[in-house]
């Protein structure tokens, strides 16, 4: 795990998305629609801190996660 990852800010996959932001949802409505978003660029969000992998499971950083995607669409919030 990366040393700048807070863990209040990291919560499981399926858990974020239950709770997840307005934004996660109107992009990925479904539940398989986002873990397919995860899946395809597991990589690059793995670099960027946005999505770690501890054991067989893996943990969403929320604001990692929302600056990835800023960056992916050359958008800010």
């Amino acid at each position: 795990m990366d040393s700048n990852t807070k863990l209040e800010r990291l919560s499981r996959k399926r858990d974020f998305y239950t709770n997840a932001p307005d934004w996660v949802k109107t992009f990925w409505p479904t539940q398989a629609s986002f873990d397919w978003y995860l899946k395809s660029r597991n990589k690059p969000l793995t670099e960027q801190g946005a999505l770690q992998r501890l054991g067989r499971d893996y943990f969403v950083d929320a604001e990692r996660l929302a600056l990835a995607v800023e960056n992916e669409l050359g958008v800010q919030s």
